[in-house]
């Protein structure tokens, strides 16, 4: 029995051991030793990586062996580094090169342009649906990061309170707002997609838009239009469309060697100022006619975008399988100026553990597109910290700690006892104007009163009046809701009293399914010329 049970022990130990991992880190710089942000970091031959956070830091969690790291990031020379782990975490700093593109003879056979980058783009836009249908289905894990931040503020509205509740400094400048995702992925062509959210963290107040899912960030650039969600209703052509002549020139920049590959740079040139076109630069494999990287732009001045004044969107691809390419990241960059605040941020998505032609059984795609775990947003700091493949910097760290100490503060019955106390007294100068309105937090119980200027009436028919219509709102953990509202309406001139009452019961939130019921008497104003408002009849009576 001893025996046995040291078996059982030494396997134990020894499975712990196998699974054990350590951590490759370490900063990224160029020649200069100048950071380089958010280069992408990646096991070769494998569909696992990272990418390094806006000061170059990185960090990869390795099972003890020998790796083929792979650095990338456009405009430097991918690198490999042959990294040895064994038991203990390794710390490697990289220096890149920056590429040079060199401009030399092409060769495409068939129709020559008067720039190569036009024969080139004309390739790519043959094999854009053989490439856009390589694979039928897939799955995959999707980390997403955002940070937004306030770069410059009117210092008349930069009090001292405000850069403490802001956590600014004495610039204006700080952390608004940052979020954290971890998805897994499902598609299926043609446009079949389940997503389910493992967990979610936010700190802050979104201030402009946000990508917080997988589904978010999907960008295809072998689709013939891209939809900048939250920012557009437009659909933007992007260069490998099928009509991408009609709405771009393009211009080879020069070519580079990477692992045996001939690299194109292709500057992308909208042909006309104001069009639903990008402009930057997209990098094709030569002779494949498949696209490594890009790195595009839209402003506000010339593509008709809300509210931010850029948006630059960089992807990576790499091979994953059988010479399939997927992209390893999409990054987002965005930043504008309104009323003198300037502001700037990101979303970052990175994508791994690549599943490709999953057959997935009848029925996985059932209409649900989300699936939002229910202890997705219960993680804790220790969670994150063993989960986010891209290290938080110290400012982000820092803002971290302080927004979740003021949660937490905001979160105890405590606390939650006074707010309701406080926003639930009444106010008769507030009233007159606006509805009052009382929560209690404990039952997710409400009443909305309708403020005095719509309660108090008068006309010629009825006299002086009241016309009270009070709701009563119950929402359920289910996110089902009861409402009621009885409505009381008197003229005293009239002595006509007409009590009436209306009531919904929403039981299925997501398709909207509903129960709804009215009865009883009501006064309604008819006419030809449409009904007025309570007030704007009293005010014209009188």
């Amino acid at each position: 029995m001893r025996r046995s049970l040291l078996l059982i022990f030494s396997l134990l130990c020894a499975g712990n051991l196998f699974a054990q991992q350590y951590l490759l880190s370490g900063r990224i710089t160029d020649e200069k030793n100048i950071t380089i942000p958010f280069t992408s970091v990646y096991i070769r031959n494998s569909t696992y990586g990272t990418t390094a956070n806006e000061y170059g830091s990185y960090q990869l969690k390795l099972a003890p062996g020998e790796y083929n790291i792979m650095y990338r990031f456009v405009g430097y020379k991918e690198k490999t580094v042959h990294v040895t782990i064994t038991n203990s975490d390794t710390k490697i700093d990289v220096q890149m090169q920056d590429e040079v593109f060199n401009l030399q003879e092409v060769t495409i056979t068939g129709k020559r342009s008067h720039d190569p980058g036009m024969d080139i783009m004309r390739e790519v836009i043959k094999k854009r649906q053989f490439y856009l249908n390589e694979v039928k289905a897939y799955s995959c894990a999707v980390y997403i990061k955002g940070v937004q931040k306030l770069l410059k503020a009117p210092k008349k509205l930069m009090g001292m309170e405000v850069r403490r509740v802001l956590d600014l400094d004495s610039n204006g400048k700080g952390i608004l707002y940052q979020s954290e995702s971890l998805s897994q992925y499902y598609f299926e062509r043609p446009d079949k997609i389940k997503e389910i959210t493992i967990s979610s963290k936010v700190a802050g107040q979104n201030t402009a838009f946000s990508y917080n899912k997988a589904s978010d960030l999907q960008l295809n650039l072998y689709e013939n239009l891209f939809t900048v969600n939250g920012l557009s209703n437009l659909g933007f052509v992007t260069p490998s469309a099928d009509n991408a002549f009609n709405f771009y020139t393009f211009k080879l920049e020069g070519s580079t060697v990477v692992n045996g590959k001939t690299i194109d740079k292709i500057k992308v040139i909208p042909r006309r100022t104001y069009s639903q076109a990008f402009q930057g630069n997209i990098y094709i494999i030569h002779d494949d006619w498949r696209i490594y990287s890009a790195d595009l732009m839209l402003t506000s001045a010339t593509n008709n975008i809300n509210l931010v004044d850029t948006l630059k969107i960089s992807q990576q691809y790499v091979p994953v399988k059988d010479d399939i390419w997927m992209p390893v990241s999409t990054q987002v960059d965005f930043g504008g100026k309104v009323l003198g605040f300037m502001f700037s941020g990101y979303f970052i998505a990175v994508y791994n553990n690549y599943q490709l032609g999953q057959k997935f059984e009848p029925g996985f795609f059932d209409g649900e597109i989300l699936r939002i775990d229910t202890a997705a947003n219960k993680k804790d700091s220790t969670y994150w910290a063993n989960t986010r493949p891209i290290p938080l910097t110290r400012q982000e760290a820092r803002d971290y700690v302080k927004k979740d100490s003021v949660f937490e503060i905001k979160n105890t019955e405590a606390y939650k006892d006074s707010a309701q106390r406080n926003d639930n007294k009444y106010n008769p100068l507030d009233h007159f104007i606006f509805t009052h309105d009382v929560h209690y937090w404990r039952s997710k119980q409400s009443i909305f009163v309708p403020p005095l200027h719509r309660t108090v009436f008068y006309n010629t028919v009825e006299g002086w009046g009241i016309d009270l219509r009070p709701t009563f709102n119950k929402q359920f953990d289910d996110y089902r809701t009861f409402s009621v509202t009885p409505a009381l309406h008197y003229g005293f001139a009239s002595k006509l009293f007409s009590p009436s009452i209306t009531a919904n019961y929403i039981y299925d939130p997501d398709n909207r399914g509903m129960f709804y019921t009215s009865f009883g008497s009501d006064v309604i104003d008819l006419n030809d010329v449409g009904t007025r408002s309570l007030f704007f009849n009293t005010v014209s009576s009188l």
